[in-house]
Order: C-alpha cells, then sequence, then structure tokens
C-alpha cells in the first residue's frame, strides 16, 4: 500500500532562470514540486535572455504558475496553482503608472496559461503532459485538501488513472470540478476498476487550476516592489491549492 511521494506537497527546489539586474529586473526562477511536474518550465521559458535595461526580468513577463505556499491544511507548505498572463514583448524604460501593467501591456499584448500540478511527463517543445509515474498498487479511492479562488465561472479540474504496463486505462476517477471553496476541504474520489485482472504499472493524478485564460476576468497583483516596472507584480486568474494528497487502500 504504497503512498505518492511528497503527496503532502512539502519538498520543492528551485532553479534561477535569470539572475536579476538591480532593482528594475528581478530575478526568475522555476519551481519543482519534487515527485510531481508542473508547466513552470513553459512559463519561465525565455527569462534567461532577458539582459539588462533592454528586456527586463519582470514576474509579470515569467513566473512559475505552480509555487509552494504557507497557506497549507497540513504541515508547513501546499501547492498553489495558479492560471497566470505574460505580456509578451521586451520590456523597455518605465511601465508609467502601476494599473498600466495590466491595462496598458499584459491586456492589450499578453498570453494566459492554467496551471498544472501532475504525476508524469511534461513536454516543453509540444506544451504537453503524459500522465503516469510507476507504481504497482491499487488504490481504493483518492483523497486531497483543497481551496480554490476561481475567476467568473471557471471551475478547476481533478483527474487520476491506473495504467497497466502497456500505459492502457485499468482504473480512473470520475473527472472533479469544483467552483469557489474558501476554506480546505478534504475531497475523496473513488477509483472505478474497469478492468480487474491487469496488475497496475503506473498511476497519473492531475490538479489543474480551470479552463479560464480571458485575461479580462484576471486581476493585477501587486508585489513588494512599488516602483516602476513593479518587477514582482503579476496578472493572476483562477487559483487552486491543494494538500495532503493521499491513496487510500480500504
Amino acid at each position: 500500500a504504497v503512498q505518492l511521494e511528497n503527496g503532502n506537497m512539502e519538498n520543492w527546489t528551485q532553479t534561477k532562470v535569470y539572475g536579476g539586474n538591480g532593482t528594475y529586473s528581478t530575478a526568475i526562477y522555476c519551481d519543482y514540486c519534487t515527485n510531481w511536474n508542473t508547466r513552470n518550465t513553459k512559463t519561465t521559458n525565455g527569462a534567461s535572455s532577458a539582459s539588462g535595461f533592454n528586456n527586463y526580468g519582470l514576474d509579470w513577463r515569467w513566473h512559475s504558475g505552480t509555487v509552494s505556499t504557507s497557506d497549507a491544511s497540513l504541515g508547513s507548505a501546499a501547492a498553489e496553482i495558479s492560471t497566470l498572463a505574460f505580456y509578451n514583448d521586451k520590456f523597455v524604460g518605465s511601465a508609467g503608472s502601476r494599473s498600466n501593467v495590466y491595462s496598458k501591456y499584459v491586456a492589450g499584448n499578453g498570453t494566459a496559461y492554467v496551471g498544472y500540478l501532475f504525476l508524469g511527463s511534461y513536454d516543453l517543445s509540444n506544451d504537453a503532459y503524459n500522465l503516469g509515474v510507476e507504481h504497482s498498487d491499487r488504490p481504493v479511492s483518492l483523497s486531497f485538501d483543497y481551496k480554490y479562488v476561481p475567476v467568473a465561472t471557471d471551475k478547476c479540474i481533478v483527474s487520476a488513472y491506473i495504467y497497466d504496463v502497456n500505459h492502457n486505462v485499468i482504473a480512473s476517477i470520475d473527472t472533479f470540478n469544483s467552483s469557489a471553496q474558501v476554506d480546505y476541504l478534504t475531497m475523496t474520489l473513488s477509483f472505478n476498476y474497469a478492468n480487474i485482472a491487469s496488475k497496475a504499472a503506473y498511476i497519473g493524478v492531475l490538479f489543474q487550476s480551470g479552463t479560464d485564460t480571458a485575461i479580462s476576468n484576471m486581476h493585477q497583483v501587486e508585489g513588494s516592489y512599488n516602483s516602476t516596472p513593479f518587477v514582482h507584480d503579476r496578472v493572476v486568474g483562477s487559483v487552486l491549492k491543494i494538500d495532503n494528497v493521499v491513496l487510500n487502500y480500504e
């Protein structure tokens, strides 16, 4: 009855993608959740090319969509999975007023990405994931704690699968969707076994911040730097927090 490694979301690491250049340009990090995968290599891709005052490193241009948060249901950390929008072009000079980050730059020339946390592999070249890590036991259900702040009518997505050695699905949960959830709530979802004869070889679990990528539904979150170009501000959509992911065997 093996549990998922780092199901408590306590273990994280970072890679510095860009070192920053003083107060006008921030360091950019790609965050990693041990044993789990994310879309962070996509949403921080290109930050390494930022250079000085001709191309600032800004969180509203690159940022990890899935990060560690101290707002946890158990322990000291949980996963925060956000839909984020980013300005598409180089940034040079002054942003002017703080509201320009959203209204002039990101809303006018931005791209939004939903956030993922999953068990499996990620292909940066295709911006695609494949679910499944080695797991030979057959759980009865999946439990997790979650809270959710969506934009508009957005809903988060949770799915899970058990595969055989040939990556055929032998069990799955009914895909879970939720609207707003203010406080952490424990959810338990049963696996439905369509094939009781095949041995389990892999398990895939996916948590997704939602599907709404309309920048008009998103809002600007102010960071700690209060002068142009507001390097730590972000444009944020739906936010899903996940903790205490457990496999149940009876």
